[in-house]
């Protein structure tokens, strides 16, 4: 799953580079920046959920785990590696603070740097790519991170109450951004390792307090 997404940025790199343009250039380098430091803290916040339940690598063990365990659930770790996946999501998705993706100022722009020489199909394509990279991790937050609601069976009651549940986790996401985005002003691009660096240090902590705690 992780390296899908990381398919996706080298997709965006290589097209960013392929106009030939300096902001391409730029956004490109900036993006691949921002992934040597994204990628570690996602990998080892998905390996903290996997150490707490015992579940492996598959997302649907994780949660169901989670899920039945219920409040005893809740835990420094849990609470560490999911405010890491939070910062890891805003990053990779490229919002404020670590990006603007309505901005076109050549100094701050990440992700839309790399956008400046499409328009058209490819550009909508390439919107819509990243619209559903975002929906994608907020559904991994709401179902990995907080999973009580979802369905544990595939009864059509259970189902309905799901879609529900999940419907307003996305929308308590989507608010929390872009509350985020209204009060937190864009950083500059050479405080982002900090922020980065930051969220792998929320990861590893979260690892090491399993067998701390």
């Amino acid at each position: 799953m992780v390296y899908i997404f990381t398919m996706f940025r080298f997709a965006m790199v290589l097209g960013g580079l392929e106009g030939g343009s300096a902001f391409g250039g730029m956004g490109s380098s900036r993006e691949v920046m921002m992934s040597v430091l994204i990628e570690p803290a996602l990998l080892i916040s998905i390996m903290t959920l996997s150490a707490m339940t015992g579940a492996g690598f598959d997302i649907t063990e994780i949660s169901r785990s989670i899920n039945s365990a219920g409040a005893a659930a809740i835990s420094p770790a849990l609470l560490l590696t999911g405010a890491a996946f939070v910062i890891t999501m805003v990053a990779e998705n490229t919002r404020v603070p670590f990006d603007n993706p309505d901005t076109h100022l050549e100094l701050t722009m990440v992700h839309e740097g790399m956008l400046l020489e499409y328009s058209g199909k490819g550009l909508a394509m390439m919107e819509l790519a990243s619209m559903l990279r975002l929906t994608i991790f907020m559904v991994l937050l709401g179902t990995m991170f907080f999973p009580w609601g979802t369905a544990m069976t595939m009864s059509f009651p259970d189902l309905i109450l799901s879609m529900a549940v999940m419907a307003v986790k996305l929308l308590a996401i989507a608010f929390g951004i872009a509350l985020l985005e209204s009060t937190v002003a864009k950083m500059r691009v050479f405080r982002m390792p900090n922020m980065l660096t930051a969220s792998f240090a929320l990861s590893l902590m979260a690892m090491i307090s399993l067998y701390v705690l």
